[in-house]
């Protein structure tokens, strides 16, 4: 089945707050999703993404990001906003990975209309370390965040 919104937590839980996307998975499915919403874990996957990419019109990727914010703050970002395409930028904690599979969904035209990216800003990424409190706290509201944007409330 191929879903219109396709939610991607990304990140490695091992390693503290890079783990942040995964968790904002798991808070996704114990809520009820509109009709067209599919949500998975994307793990640290790189160019593994793509054919996940292509089975989606909007995806919306959740991972840890250094974005110059403060610890647990977080944001909302569109493709265009990020240093992901076509720069050496830090966006993401899997920056070089992500960056090439989403330069590679779009090169061999996999890339979805549109791709979402909601970002928080870690404290610790350290392995076998627990997720940093402020990190924890900011999760439900990157989910509630997350599922008002797949009930088509927020645009741009």
């Amino acid at each position: 089945m191929t879903a219109h919104t396709l939610i991607l937590g990304l990140g490695n839980p091992l390693m503290a707050d890079d783990g942040a996307g995964i968790q904002v998975v798991e808070l996704l499915r114990q809520r009820p999703l509109p009709a067209g919403v599919e949500v998975q874990e994307g793990g640290t996957a790189g160019l593994g993404l793509v054919p996940r990419l292509a089975e989606a019109q909007r995806v919306i990727l959740i991972d840890c990001v250094r974005f110059g914010g403060v610890a647990g703050e977080w944001r909302r970002f569109m493709l265009d906003e990020t240093e992901l395409l076509g720069q050496e930028g830090t966006f993401s904690l899997h920056h070089a990975s992500l960056r090439d599979a989403l330069l590679l969904a779009e090169a061999v035209g996999m890339l979805p209309s549109e791709v979402i990216i909601y970002g928080i800003e870690p404290a610790c990424v350290q392995w076998d370390q627990p997720m940093s409190k402020v990190v924890a706290a900011a999760l439900p509201e990157i989910a509630a965040a997350v599922l008002e944007e797949t009930s088509g409330l927020v645009s741009d």
